[in-house]
């Protein structure tokens, strides 16, 4: 009798007889390493790069500019809140420029103009053109980071995505707390400018190979939600996160549910934000030197290193909501405990927890956003609660530095800030309880 032999994922399989296990193996290809953790990889470097290299030096240097220009703080943190707006409106269009062109084009049109502004940084002769830089290195973030990164990944990964979302994100902390020990070299040794002419050469290094060679989409992308996601990677066990249809940027806007995440996200990233703008001007005002209140930034920054992929982790296996909330509340927590400043190990131990709740919440806005509206226009709608996200941190700076201009302290804008977190906490639960519940997909209005 004839064995009759089939081979499938490179296995061979034998019914009826047993078969010779000494058979040839040609033409069985050995399984190949899924590349979507290849972009997992590119996608961390680049936001590395994208937010240690530009966001953060501002910070480091934002005492030295401010003497060179002689301008108040509330002035300078006007490059900031221009950082948000900017930012804020780049990633609603790069969202929808996602879900239409593809993520990949988008980054490679977006990289030159991020090295371009932080080079122009350092050429800047007055605070007007300090916002002119900034803006270009703004419009050029918008298209390279969080927006374009979340689209792409979501297109690789499935049931482990959430854990894809927090490795990737992690690239921020770290972007976080290398950018200003970087920084605070180059500042301590050759100036401010210089620091942001080499920053941004550094940023097109890595950036352009990374968006050219690495970030690609699936074979069978399609642009109706997940496309290609390696079988290894599937857990039947896993529990469906999502809560009913897949919307279109429309749809989520006649909900209740957007505006309230709108919200919240607005309340939270103004005092996220803010105060990791500030935490080196409050450090120092503290008595610390400039190296010590890089130190604190990047501590702060730090704890996102492991909260973002754990927070990732949990959220594959655990309430995402939940998960937000704990996340915000210890968030709320670091800045009460930044009210009670002592110094020394008081003032580290805060900026930890800040820290945690900080990196823990990032990974967690993109995998609710597809949670609550689906992946039928993922890109468009997460734009539009991105774009309410940066608007927070535009204005929460802007808070901050007008507060201590008329106080000479930053405590009454600590307070509002614990005040935010509140509502914020309060809009969630509400967007929760009232998210849309529908199995059936909305028609198009």
């Amino acid at each position: 009798m004839k064995n009759f032999i089939s081979v499938e994922s490179g296995l061979i399989i034998a019914n009826h007889m047993s078969v010779d296990y000494n058979l040839p193996t040609m033409g069985v290809r050995k399984p190949q390493k899924f590349y979507g953790w290849w972009v997992v990889v590119a996608s961390a470097v680049c936001l590395f790069t994208a937010y240690g290299f530009g966001f953060y030096p501002l910070t480091v240097a934002f005492k030295d500019i401010q003497g060179e220009f002689e301008v108040s703080r509330g002035m300078l943190s006007g490059a900031i809140a221009i950082f948000g707006i900017i930012t804020a409106i780049g990633f609603l269009f790069a969202g929808r420029f996602c879900d239409k062109f593809g993520a990949p084009r988008v980054m490679r049109v977006s990289v030159p103009l991020v090295g371009l502004g932080i080079i122009l940084v350092g050429l800047t002769q007055n605070v007007v053109q300090l916002y002119a830089a900034f803006a270009i290195y703004s419009v050029g973030l918008s298209g390279v980071s969080l927006v374009p990164i979340n689209v792409l990944v979501s297109m690789w990964f499935g049931d482990k995505r959430g854990r894809a979302v927090g490795l990737l994100s992690a690239g921020v902390s770290l972007g976080g707390f290398g950018g200003p020990l970087v920084s605070s070299f180059l500042l301590t040794r050759f100036g401010w400018r210089p620091m942001f002419w080499v920053l941004g050469l550094a940023a097109w290094g890595l950036l352009v190979p990374l968006v050219v060679w690495i970030m690609k989409t699936p074979p069978r992308a399609t642009k109706s939600g997940t496309a290609c996601v390696d079988p290894s990677l599937t857990n039947t066990k896993t529990i469906s996160f999502s809560f009913g249809a897949s919307f279109t940027l429309r749809q989520a806007l006649g909900t209740s549910t957007f505006w309230l995440q709108a919200s919240a996200l607005f309340l939270v990233s103004s005092v996220w934000v803010a105060v990791l703008s500030h935490t080196p001007n409050f450090l120092r005002d503290g008595g610390l030197s400039p190296g010590q209140a890089a130190l604190g930034l990047g501590l702060a920054s730090a704890m996102g290193i492991w909260a973002k992929p754990l927070s990732g982790f949990l959220s594959d296996r655990l309430s995402r909501v939940g998960l937000f909330l704990g996340f915000v509340l210890f968030q709320a927590v670091g800045v009460f405990l930044l009210t009670r400043m002592q110094g020394g190990a008081s003032t580290f131990l805060a900026l930890t927890i800040l820290g945690i709740g900080g990196g823990g919440e990032v990974p967690l806005s993109p995998l609710l956003t597809s949670q609550f509206f689906g992946n039928l226009q993922f890109g468009a709608v997460f734009g539009a609660l991105e774009l309410a996200y940066a608007l927070g941190g535009a204005i929460g700076p802007l808070v901050a530095g007008w507060v201590y201009d008329q106080t000479g302290s930053y405590l009454m804008a600590f307070f509002l800030f614990l005040a935010a977190y509140v509502v914020a906490i309060g809009s969630y639960c509400i967007a929760y309880y009232t998210r849309p519940k529908s199995k059936v997909a909305l028609q198009n209005s």
